[in-house]
């Protein structure tokens, strides 16, 4: 019974959405890019990234 429980509970404990989203823009660090460059892709990246906005 115990091990039921712990089955359930690690079960409850996986994200719910599994599914990758390949809209992201992948930054490739093996790429020799300038600083203005990298900070182009970063300031895209937050752009597009499913984090919440703590700023709210």
């Amino acid at each position: 019974m115990k091990k039921i429980f712990f089955f359930l509970f690690l079960i409850s404990c996986t994200p719910q959405n599994l599914e990758l989203n390949s809209n992201n823009l992948k930054i490739n660090f093996d790429d020799n890019l300038s600083f203005n460059e990298f900070k182009k892709l970063l300031l895209q990246y937050s752009e597009k990234a499913p984090y919440p906005n703590i700023d709210d």
